[in-house]
């Protein structure tokens, strides 16, 4: 977001209620994915309260993450 709003602050006729939009959104718009993953992680754990084997559950979601890390992992290994 820092160099838009640089190429905006140098090619805009701004007001101050637009760089204080501005810097404000800075601060709020990274908290965006950090709750979709808390909401992510309520449902897990909601879905898995109501199964006998949670453990085994959790287990599943852990290798499935661990999965598609191993996969960008070995992308990326690959582009360098």
């Amino acid at each position: 977001m820092l160099p838009g709003g640089i190429v905006w602050v140098l090619n805009g006729v701004l007001n101050v209620l637009q760089i204080i939009l501005y810097f404000t959104s800075m601060i709020f718009v990274p908290l965006i994915p950090m709750c979709i993953a808390a909401c992510m992680g309520i449902i897990i754990v909601v879905a898995s309260s109501f199964f006998k084997r949670k453990m085994l559950l959790l287990l599943i979601f852990f290798i499935c993450n661990d999965r598609d890390n191993w996969i960008y992992r070995s992308v990326s290994d690959e582009i360098r």
